[in-house]
């Protein structure tokens, strides 16, 4: 069980912090606790409602900052998948984003990123569906590392590349 100001990565929505956990109605007027969520980067100050048995949402504790800097590390390794059937990759992609584990994303968003360098060199662009894919994973990883490591969303980006770069 979670706590109150516990940090949780919740679906696809990205970085929370659980606010309270409560006693009450929530969908089906039975009597249930509940976590409320805040989304950290979201711009409205919204709240999201789940039961603490709620099993079909994929929610879970942020990673270390021991973890994240182990994926960032490993990040050069990781081998693309590229699938040339969209309809076939789509779905691969969906589920990926929506398992809830950085290795996914990392494969995703490196998968992606890779496949629009090469189109850049030919002036070509990743499909939006492809592209907006990317940003999503993008999103939920620079959002975790973010609160992992401490630093600001807007930097995690130069702090992986000036990691790779000390690495080599």
């Amino acid at each position: 069980m979670y706590k109150i100001d516990d940090y949780v990565m919740y679906s696809t929505t990205g970085v929370c912090k659980i606010t309270d956990i409560k006693q009450g109605k929530l969908f089906n007027d039975v009597e249930t606790r509940y976590y409320v969520l805040c989304p950290v980067f979201d711009n409205n100050p919204s709240s999201i409602r789940v039961s603490v048995d709620n099993k079909k949402v994929k929610m879970r504790k942020i990673l270390s900052e021991n973890d994240v800097v182990s994926l960032i590390d490993n990040f050069p390794s990781v081998e693309t998948q590229w699938i040339n059937d969209s309809k076939l990759r789509g779905a691969k992609h969906k589920e990926y984003l929506l398992s809830g584990k950085c290795e996914d994303w990392i494969l995703l968003f490196k998968t992606l990123q890779t496949k629009k360098t090469e189109k850049n060199q030919i002036n070509k662009a990743l499909s939006p569906t492809d592209e907006a894919t990317m940003k999503s994973a993008e999103k939920l990883l620079f959002q975790e590392f973010s609160i992992a490591l401490n630093i600001p969303v807007d930097d995690v980006e130069k702090y992986i590349k000036k990691r790779a770069a000390q690495a080599v």
